[in-house]
């Protein structure tokens, strides 16, 4: 669990105003400076590090302290764990979504 919490601050300290508050469960991400329009991407970040899927109102509204985010990432870890192993595709190597074009040379 606590290679969990520190994974979980590593993904909020760039969202955060100051990079070195510490963070503890009861900490409002509102006192981070985080608002309702960086938890998706804070989400987006977890889905990668983790590799696990968030519905977003199911999972994401409402979430206002670390405590409530992690209390929601172990469940859908725990969730996960429970489901069956389906064989799939390789997965494919994820590119920077951000800009199609910053990694070309000119």
């Amino acid at each position: 669990m606590h290679a969990l919490q520190q994974t979980i601050h590593a993904i909020l300290q760039p969202y955060a105003v100051d990079p070195n508050t510490i963070v503890v469960r009861s900490t409002e991400l509102n006192a981070l400076g985080i608002d309702g329009l960086d938890l998706p991407m804070i989400f987006l970040d977890i889905e990668d590090t983790l590799d696990v899927q968030f519905n977003y109102h199911d999972d994401i509204c409402g979430i206002a302290t670390a405590g409530e985010l992690m209390t929601c990432v172990v469940a859908r870890l725990q969730a996960k764990r429970l489901q069956p192993v389906q064989e799939t595709a390789p997965r494919r190597a994820k590119l920077n979504w951000t800009s199609t074009g910053a990694g070309r040379q000119r």
